[in-house]
């Protein structure tokens, strides 16, 4: 947020901080401490848009496949975790939790990606 005069007109930012006040606020003042990530300057905006799963598939009519020994044949192709976008921290997956389902919950520190997976599926009937 913008810093404001007492009419609420903006006026620039010319407070300075030093580095070492900076990061005592960043980590709560002491790296020991476990809840550190809490502070204002670690904390995203979580939006994802993503392409979590796509499945296009055909079934052949039989009528293609009177030639052939075939009863029956479909393909079809599967893909999960296609695309995905993060707006406001692109390298950041909100779905991800390296602390698992504790107190630290929303928590992101060395996660790895997501997976992306992608399947070709056929099957055949004789």
């Amino acid at each position: 947020q913008p810093l404001l005069d007492s009419c609420g007109n903006k006026i620039p930012n010319d407070i300075q901080v030093s580095p070492k006040n900076y990061w005592a606020g960043a980590t709560n003042g002491t790296q020991r401490n476990q809840y550190r990530f809490s502070a204002e300057s670690l904390i995203f905006d979580a939006t994802v848009f993503r392409l979590r799963e796509l499945s296009l598939g055909y079934t052949f009519p039989k009528k293609i496949l009177q030639k052939l020994p075939f009863g029956s044949l479909s393909m079809s192709f599967i893909g999960r975790n296609l695309w995905f976008k993060a707006p406001n921290f692109p390298h950041l997956d909100p779905e991800v939790s390296t602390y698992g389902a504790g107190n630290a919950q929303g928590v992101e520190q060395f996660a790895p990606p997501t997976v992306k997976n992608m399947a070709l599926n056929i099957k055949v009937s004789f």
